[in-house]
């Protein structure tokens, strides 16, 4: 029973750990947050194209940026902003998801990392229930992974370096672990009554 409501409060941290969830601003604060987001967008793309990255998306690449920018908590939205970059990437199909599977996978080490590490941090070892359920739950977090915008630069080889901006949905994340947790602890306490059934025998 100890091991059910460790899981539950550590998934509890965790939760508190992601964002917070969306609050509620004034037309004023958020007409603030729009111009610092234009005004930042602006910089980094003149800054972006300096460097010779190209960007290929629907309209500008500040106005892409200026988007990115306003999901994000930072800028009143609720996202987390993420870039990850390759190199070599034989064609831009090809890099665009590689820099997705790279995200959706870095996420969900993540919350697997956390999750383990609260368990052994509370009860001192990692409950192998935990452990086997929490890896095959890892896929119900891709989707709190979005992608933004792309950007890349092409090698005098015919490869290219890729960057992807991404956003973190962590209020998705919050719902899914309160399912986990649910789970989780719902699955212990079938099997401790399961042994202590077996042990009585």
């Amino acid at each position: 029973m100890n091991r059910i409501f460790t899981i539950l409060a550590l998934c509890v941290a965790l939760m508190g750990s992601l964002s917070s969830n969306a609050q509620e601003y004034s037309a004023k604060e958020r007409q603030s947050f729009a111009k610092e987001a234009e005004k930042e967008a602006k910089q980094a793309a003149k800054k972006l194209n300096k460097e010779k990255w190209q960007f290929n998306g629907v309209g500008t690449l500040e106005k892409a940026y200026e988007r990115y920018l306003l999901q994000t908590a930072d800028y009143g939205g609720v996202g987390e902003a993420r870039t990850y970059e390759i190199n070599n990437a034989p064609n831009l199909r090809n890099g665009e998801k590689s820099l997705m599977n790279m995200a959706q996978s870095v996420y969900a080490q993540e919350n697997e990392a956390y999750l383990k590490l609260e368990q052994s941090s509370h009860s001192g070892e990692v409950d192998i229930t935990l452990e086997d359920n929490v890896v095959k739950a890892l896929a119900q977090f891709n989707g709190d992974v979005k992608r933004s915008f792309i950007i890349y630069k092409k090698n005098s080889n015919g490869t290219y370096n890729m960057r992807g901006f991404f956003i973190i949905d962590g209020d998705n994340t919050k719902a899914k672990l309160r399912k986990l947790a649910k789970d989780l602890s719902d699955e212990i306490e079938l099997g401790g009554k399961i042994k202590k059934a077996v042990g009585s025998e």
